[in-house]
């Protein structure tokens, strides 16, 4: 008896194994097919870059600061360095942290249908198009952004002459 029951554990242990790794198999298609990961990670770097400048000067006054007598060029080095190793390791977490997130949200069942419909050409063309839409439209939604918080701020100081 206590050798099925032993034998029993095992088996179930193992299938949960293999269904994990099935899982994972599933949700790493599913971000292949779905072009997932790279955006994210560009996103990350831009957002990165367009802050560069700002953590260049800020670094290079806190350590002239301190005293440290270092060069500027020195400065850059060190952030442009952050920056790659920033995005390297955010590439290399980015797949498990999804692979996780999908496993919360779907059942093996679910990404077997999503991975039908991803590998039609028709969702081929969409993924492949995704990226350079949603960077037009953030591109067009932060102009607009500044348009209207511009606009917003000029009807507002009407209210207020006094700060004009």
């Amino acid at each position: 008896m206590r050798n099925i029951a032993v034998i029993a554990a095992l088996l179930i242990g193992l299938s949960a194994a293999v269904a994990a790794d099935e899982f994972e198999e599933k949700a790493l298609r599913i971000i292949e097919l779905d072009n997932t990961t790279q955006p994210s990670i560009d996103m990350m770097d831009e957002m990165i870059r367009s802050l560069q400048p700002m953590m260049i000067n800020q670094m290079y006054q806190d350590f002239t600061d301190q005293g440290k007598a270092v060069k500027r060029e020195t400065v850059v080095k060190l952030v442009n360095e952050w920056r790659e190793l920033v995005i390297v390791e955010f590439s290399e977490k980015m797949t498990p942290l999804l692979v996780k997130e999908y496993r919360k949200h779907f059942s093996v069942e679910e990404m077997d249908q999503m991975i039908q419909i991803m590998e039609t050409p028709a969702y081929q063309t969409f993924s492949s198009r995704t990226p350079e839409i949603m960077k037009s439209a953030g591109d067009a939604g932060e102009r607009l952004g500044q348009e209207l918080g511009q606009k917003i701020m000029l009807d507002l100081l009407e209210k207020y002459p006094d700060l004009r």
